[in-house]
């Protein structure tokens, strides 16, 4: 995957252009521009509407936004037809958006916050706030990381690659 260690960096920004219009859009746009690079030498009008389709509505939990950065990307490349790609896109953004949602939102953060607090309560002070913050940063790497290769490596498939992964399992045990 050419592009990926930059597209990586660059999902650390997916919520700074979020909107009320495209929501996630124009920050998937700015993550997926190492991705569609190839796009630009080897056919540019498809880059063109590449790079149109990929700041296009959607709305996901952040951290699992890499799934579908690859995923739509690797369909770009594989040259699915545009309104496939529009569909993959919408079809992903309210699983995405749920998985992450209870997997962070209601898991990682508040078990982290509650492992925090008890440091604190044991005498660490700002040391448990810095572990909180690093570990939260370790968590959302690796995430990042498995989610932007699962998403390249299984293009169209990617729904099938998540139902089969660690993700839906973890999701429900740290919803509870």
């Amino acid at each position: 995957m050419r592009g990926g260690f930059s597209a990586l960096l660059r999902l650390y920004y997916v919520q700074a252009a979020w909107n009320y219009e495209r929501m996630l859009g124009i920050g998937m746009g700015f993550a997926a521009g190492p991705l569609l690079e190839e796009l630009r030498l080897a056919d540019p009008s498809r880059h063109a509407e590449a790079v149109a389709r990929s700041t296009d509505f959607f709305n996901a939990n952040p951290n699992l936004a890499g799934l579908a950065l690859g995923a739509l990307a690797r369909a770009e490349h594989d040259r699915v037809p545009g309104t496939a790609i529009a569909r993959l896109r919408t079809a992903l953004s309210g699983p995405l958006g749920a998985l992450g949602d209870r997997l962070f939102w209601a898991g990682v953060v508040p078990a982290l916050s509650g492992l925090a607090l008890a440091a604190v309560a044991l005498g660490l002070g700002w040391r448990a706030a810095l572990a909180l913050v690093l570990g939260y940063g370790v968590i959302r790497a690796l995430t990042a990381r498995w989610a932007l290769a699962t998403g390249w490596a299984e293009g169209v498939q990617v729904g099938a690659a998540i139902g089969k992964s660690w993700l839906p399992r973890s999701a429900e045990r740290a919803g509870v």
